[in-house]
């Protein structure tokens, strides 16, 4: 009995240990990536765009969808192009910690634009 006791006891250390190891691994954002509060305010303005173009999904004068032009218009706004979004995301998404952190900044990020545009309507 009493070695199953240590051995748990020295399981639970080793898991926390590596855990901790783990989570303290800084991940170091390579030049020509976007920075972290950059993606937040792009991905923000793209979420926006596609739920607009959702719930307007057509140009009535010519038939078009929209989303593309709100793209062409989030990156020249931000200045960059699609080769640095698409480096950026291929990035993040393959360190998903970072990307959760970045998507809870967006988050955070939509909630303040939403609190503004309540407190002005």
């Amino acid at each position: 009995m009493q070695v199953k006791k240590y051995f748990f006891l020295i399981s639970i250390l080793t898991l926390s240990i590596v855990s901790c190891t783990h989570k303290n691994k800084e991940v170091i954002i390579p030049e020509g990536t976007l920075s972290k509060d950059s993606m937040i305010q792009i991905l923000a303005d793209i979420h926006l765009a596609e739920s607009e173009a959702t719930l307007h999904p057509y140009n009535d004068s010519l038939g078009i969808i929209n989303l593309p032009a709100y793209y062409k218009y989030i990156f020249e706004h931000h200045r960059i192009d699609t080769a640095v979004f698409s480096h950026s995301m291929n990035f993040y998404l393959a360190n998903p910690e970072l990307m959760n952190t970045v998507y809870s900044g967006v988050i955070d990020e939509l909630s303040k634009r939403h609190a503004r545009y309540q407190k002005n309507n």
